[in-house]
């Protein structure tokens, strides 16, 4: 059981440390759908070997047993120790804390980024009139399709080519659905805080996945590569904002570089090979350990 417990743990220890490298390397579509979907997978192993481990030391605490009526311990059988399990509970109780917090946070940010236009004219571009660099694509919803909010601010700083470059972009999230990839991979993070390097890997590639439809749409990597750079570079002078938002918001440095190397090829090695992978471990690991309980169970009850 400890050792389904360990695997289960290093597996989310190296999805987290080697989340970063994917965000850079992988394949923008293949690499956000796969790292998003181990993300998932590793997050609730982990948490169910937590749990496992915490049961185990419960159905061997004496009292309960012999409340229960269940027999002792077979011989060889050797208890989750108790400093153990005190740690494994603080982990739990911990990460039911923090993504309680998270939740909450994340709701209030959705709902004020949705006021802005929330009576506009349903439209798909909406301009607000604002110095400030924002370009933002608010995904569909029951209640008004997908819209693409833009600062004139931002268009004026930018040529024809560029502002093409900017809609195409938003509306390869928007087509795409990227929202609802940045939504699975926080419930990942909030599910278990190790995985949180995977939300920022995961949004920027999901940027990248945008950066190349729209280099398709206007037909030049460059064009796309200096739309980016540009609204990144006049938002800092203008210092409209802490950092620019949306369009240019998130690790210009590393996709300008992406835009301007040739396009990244369809499939990728690590999204193939070494997430897939890490989730298999994962929820093997978890089911052995889970596994493990139920035998320790039937043990104690004398069905073994």
């Amino acid at each position: 059981m400890m050792t389904a417990f360990s695997v289960s743990l290093l597996c989310a220890v190296a999805l987290a440390v080697g989340a970063r490298e994917i965000g850079r390397r992988a394949s923008p579509r293949l690499g956000s759908a796969a790292l998003v979907a181990a993300a998932l997978t590793v997050a609730v192993a982990a948490d169910a070997a937590l749990a496992v481990l915490i049961g185990a030391r419960l159905l061997d605490v004496a009292p309960l047993a012999g409340l229960l009526g269940w027999r002792a311990e077979r011989p060889g059988h050797i208890p989750v120790p108790v400093p153990v399990t005190v740690i494994a509970a603080g982990l739990l109780v911990f990460t039911a804390v923090r993504g309680a917090a998270d939740w909450r946070s994340a709701r209030r940010g959705w709902r004020r980024l949705h006021e802005l236009p929330s009576d506009a004219p349903g439209t798909e571009l909406i301009v607000m009139r604002s110095p400030a660099f924002v370009a933002h694509a608010l995904p569909a919803r029951r209640s008004s399709p997908g819209r693409i909010v833009v600062s004139d601010g931002l268009l004026s700083s930018l040529d024809a080519a560029e502002r093409r470059v900017v809609l195409a972009h938003e509306r390869s999230h928007l087509r795409n659905r990227h929202d609802r990839y940045r939504t699975l991979v926080r419930i990942a993070a909030r599910i278990n805080p190790l995985m949180r390097p995977a939300v920022a890997a995961t949004d920027l590639l999901l940027e990248r996945w945008a950066d190349e439809d729209a280099a398709r749409a206007v037909g030049s990597r460059r064009v796309a590569a200096r739309a980016l750079a540009r609204a990144a570079i006049t938002a800092t002078a203008a210092r409209s904002a802490p950092e620019p938002a949306g369009f240019a918001a998130l690790a210009v440095s590393t996709r300008v570089q992406a835009l301007l190397a040739p396009a990244p090829a369809a499939g990728s090695r690590t999204a193939l090979v070494v997430l897939p992978a890490l989730a298999l471990t994962a929820a093997v690991s978890a089911g052995l350990a889970t596994h493990d309980l139920a035998h320790l169970f039937d043990l104690l009850r004398g069905d073994g």
